[in-house]
């Protein structure tokens, strides 16, 4: 019985033994491994009505990256420095822009990005004169427009009416061009909501989508006509809100305002309007695949993620949002407003080939994005922590982010801005007042 339990003694220490080995050994590897561990994206799943991050007004439509068949589970991870894609050797920061905002195509949203990347480096914006929000939208910006700037300007981003020659002569001549556009019938449905244009218009039937496209050359002369003018408030008689707007905003003449040429009953004339547009844009982005238009935008600008985050902002709920649409009122619609389907159709293929020019990881970059736009809307709305801390990734340097930075993120930037140029620029402002410059009357109403 003694030689039994000594033999069980013995057997219990070498067991012991073999274990403690064990663990001092994988003690050792990890501690050894840690300096080589790669940093990955933390990844927490906030449930915030965001469209699942896919823009202002996805429309229930899914993802790219999810049509790709792409997963991501955040292990966006960097062996080194030298993988981030924000390259200063290779990639330059672009800072001298021109945005074309037009109205419900995600552009206020878009505005809460570029308002904060330029005031937080002190660009200069062209903004406009007095409490305006417009830079002559609809018409054609001049002078009168927009406030006078010693320095010189970087960014062109209020609601403003595409025209290379007038934006030429402000922007310096390493300027590019960007901007937005939406599915043309999702676009008309914001637009009739935003506006109100069936509340104008006195339709109170149940449908009043179809009732409106159903008399479209009816409900257009009663909602242009000078009427109707208090009620549309920053839209000008004569002005269509539902016909070609995009393409409109684009610069496209026609006939707006009366004695501009017309080009929309020549569509050889239009195709060749758009495929010159596309020349001169270095990126048009789709609302449908926004944050696939962000990661895009931030590639192409030499941005970081912390540059394209964003608050959404105007998305309006109405009832027919996000019902499926009817496709006679789609055919109707199309035919009503030409221009803008061409336009949407040749700007969605040029997107997706620009995409499929991405490197293998755009997707992932993509998805990685989607987790850091979560955590910051996250961080902001509901709060829960007093700073949030956003790692490293491969696309993209770490950033940390405390209370007070989320007020950034909001739209209300653009009186800030103007305040600070009334500051900077007092002198030059004063010689314009003494020199009667302040008794010209823009042309935007609003």
């Amino acid at each position: 019985m003694r030689l039994w339990r000594k033999w069980c003694r013995f057997r219990l220490f070498f067991v012991c033994g073999i274990a403690v080995t064990l663990y001092l050994t994988l003690t050792f590897v990890t501690s050894n491994l840690k300096t080589e561990e790669k940093v990955a994206l933390p990844i927490e799943d906030y449930n915030v009505a965001n469209n699942d991050g896919h823009g202002e007004h996805a429309d229930g439509k899914p993802g790219a990256a999810a049509q790709n068949g792409r997963e991501n589970d955040g292990g966006a991870q960097v062996d080194n420095v030298k993988d981030l894609h924000l390259d200063s050797k290779t990639c330059k920061e672009k800072t001298n822009f021109v945005f074309i905002k037009c109205m419900k195509c995600a552009t206020e949203t878009m505005a809460t990005i570029i308002r904060r990347f330029g005031y937080t480096r002190n660009l200069s914006f062209v903004t406009p004169v007095r409490d305006k929000l417009y830079l002559g939208w609809p018409y054609l910006m001049t002078e009168y427009d927009y406030r006078p700037s010693s320095r010189g300007y970087n960014i062109i981003m209020e609601h403003s009416i595409y025209n290379r020659t007038i934006m030429q002569k402000l922007m310096p001549k390493d300027t590019v061009y960007i901007s937005i556009v939406r599915e043309p019938f999702s676009h008309v449905k914001s637009t009739i909501n935003y506006f109100k244009v069936l509340q104008i218009l006195d339709i109170t039937s149940k449908n009043g989508i179809s009732e409106y496209l159903h008399n479209l050359e009816k409900y257009e002369v009663i909602y242009k006509s000078p009427e109707k003018h208090q009620p549309r408030f920053c839209i000008p008689d004569g002005f269509s809100m539902t016909k070609n707007l995009m393409s409109h905003c684009h610069g496209m003449p026609l006939g707006f305002p009366p004695g501009r040429d017309d080009i929309s009953g020549d569509p050889a004339a239009v195709d060749q309007y758009i495929q010159d547009l596309g020349k001169e844009f270095y990126l048009m982005m789709l609302v449908e695949y926004f944050h696939e238009s962000l990661v895009l935008l931030k590639r192409k600008m030499c941005w970081t993620f912390q540059d394209i985050l964003y608050k959404s902002v105007n998305t309006g709920n109405y009832t027919y949002k996000d019902t499926q649409p009817d496709p006679e009122l789609v055919a109707i619609y199309k035919k009503w407003s030409p221009a803008d389907y061409k336009l949407y159709d040749y700007f969605n293929k040029t997107f997706w080939q620009t995409v499929h020019q991405q490197s293998s990881d755009f997707f992932d970059e993509v998805a990685a994005f989607d987790q850091v736009q979560k955590q910051v809307s996250s961080f902001c709305d509901y709060g829960g922590v007093n700073v949030l801390k956003i790692e490293t990734s491969r696309w993209s340097p770490g950033f940390s982010m405390v209370r007070h930075d989320c007020k950034m993120l909001w739209p209300d930037l653009l009186r800030r801005i103007q305040a600070r140029h009334n500051k900077d620029e007092q002198v030059l402002l004063k010689k314009e007042h003494m020199a009667g410059g302040n008794l010209h009357k823009p042309q935007a109403l609003c």
